[in-house]
């Protein structure tokens, strides 16, 4: 099948490139772990994937050559697309905690009813993967909002620069803008005026420093990742678990590059029949990282 690569039209090229594949839309979602509305409207061109890697992934996914890679990431780069404020690259290892996941994106949706606060928090202990789950839920979600932003709630000092980072983000100030109760305030202001929008605080525990946001959930949605289970009169409260041995064994598989994202429990099969010493091998690591397993994964700002 030839693919005319001139075209300038993202989904059309998508579209081209995954019909040749022969995969549907429904295959190239759960590849790259996302819904199908995603790939159907990525293919109308109502809008692009949110950042590179996943250009990547759909390319890895679609087995395209270096050039028909290189041609996918420049389309996608021709047209508007949400307002992106998440610092980090998607974890394509991320394995595990599809009940979470459902459950977020039931609870955040903004098609959800605007008479209930979208509220939630993620609690657990430190390296279970709340801030991996949060970073999963923005990219899943990046077709629902209008604008996803994150902030980095460890200290009053971090809320602050990650404030700074999304009021110039928004063209609300400019670099060198040492105004910041005025950065505050115009964020809050620009908030509490439009809607679809997605804050996610990570690691926060000083709910004192979210006080000001708290009457701004029924504009838009609110993921709080924080050790704190106490939050159940603030935000419904999930309790992030360690994950089960299958899949913690499935991801440190993915990391060392072993198995494909989408590949399943027949992986691990695999490779207890084919590479028993590794598989133990494996096994012993699982039980001695334990509930600090997601620490494998180091973010890195984009």
């Amino acid at each position: 099948m030839t693919i005319d690569l001139d075209t300038e039209a993202f989904g059309a090229l998508l579209r081209a490139f995954r019909k040749r594949a022969s995969i549907t839309q429904e295959q190239l979602a759960r590849n790259i772990g996302m819904q199908r509305h995603a790939i159907i409207r990525w293919e109308q061109g109502e809008v692009l994937p949110a950042s590179k890697a996943i250009v990547l992934e759909l390319g890895k996914h679609l087995k395209l050559d270096e050039q028909e890679t290189r041609r996918l990431l420049e389309v996608s780069l021709t047209a508007p697309s949400p307002i992106w404020g998440v610092p980090f690259p998607r974890n394509l290892v991320f394995t595990g905690h599809e009940d979470t996941l459902e459950l977020l994106q039931r609870f955040l949706s903004p098609a959800r009813s605007v008479s209930l606060p979208k509220l939630v928090s993620l609690h657990g202990l430190a390296g279970v993967g709340k801030t991996q789950l949060a970073l999963e839920i923005a990219y899943r979600c990046v077709l629902e909002y209008r604008a996803i932003f994150w902030i980095e709630a460890e200290t009053a000092e971090r809320v602050l620069s990650s404030l700074e980072r999304v009021a110039r983000l928004l063209g609300l100030t400019k670099d060198g803008v040492v105004d910041q109760q005025r950065i505050i305030e115009d964020v809050i202001h620009w908030l509490s005026t439009h809607d679809k929008w997605l804050l996610i605080w990570d690691n926060i525990e000083d709910l004192d420093l979210l006080q000001r946001f708290l009457s701004l959930s029924w504009q838009g949605a609110f993921l709080l990742t924080t050790r704190q289970q106490g939050l159940s009169t603030l935000a419904r409260s999930i309790e992030v678990l360690p994950l089960e041995e299958e899949a913690a064994l499935l991801l440190l598989l993915r990391r060392a590059g072993m198995a494909e994202h989408a590949s399943g429990p027949e992986q691990i099969f695999r490779l207890a029949e084919q590479e028993p010493a590794t598989y133990d091998a494996a096994i012993q690591l699982v039980e001695l990282l334990g509930d600090c397993l997601w620490r494998l994964i180091k973010l890195e700002p984009m």
